[in-house]
C-alpha cells in the first residue's frame, strides 16, 4: 500500500515548509482555519522510529510555525496531538503532529 504522504503531488503543492527531515503541509479536512500536520521527510509510522535529528527538527518546525500562526490566525493556544496505531485513530500510516491554532470562542 502507497502512503498517502510520500511522494503525493497535492501535499508537495501545499507545503509551507520542508527540510531534509520534516515537512509541514495544511491538512485537507481542518479542524479550526490554520490546521497544519508536521511529519518526517522519511517515512515512518511512529514516533519512536524518528530519529533524534528528526524529533529536534519536528519540534523545532512546531515552535517556529506556533509563532507565525500567533501572527497570523491571532492564536491564543493551540492544540498539538498525534495518534499512534488504528485503535487510537491514526487513519494516514505516516506519523504526524496535527498543529492547531486556537482562540477563544472558535468552533471545532
Amino acid at each position: 500500500m502507497q502512503c498517502e504522504f510520500c511522494g503525493n503531488k497535492e501535499i508537495e503543492k501545499r507545503l509551507v515548509y520542508k527540510d531534509n527531515y520534516v515537512m509541514a503541509f495544511p491538512t485537507n479536512i481542518p479542524i479550526v482555519p490554520g490546521h497544519i500536520l508536521l511529519c518526517p521527510v522519511r517515512h515512518v509510522t511512529t514516533i519512536d522510529e524518528t530519529t533524534q535529528e528528526e524529533r529536534e527538527a519536528l519540534f523545532n518546525l512546531q515552535s517556529k510555525l506556533k509563532k507565525a500562526m500567533k501572527s497570523a490566525f491571532g492564536a491564543e493556544g493551540f492544540n498539538n496531538a498525534w495518534n499512534e496505531g488504528e485503535s487510537a485513530g491514526q487513519h494516514v500510516g505516516h506519523f504526524h503532529l496535527h498543529l492547531l491554532p486556537r482562540k477563544k470562542g472558535d468552533s471545532g
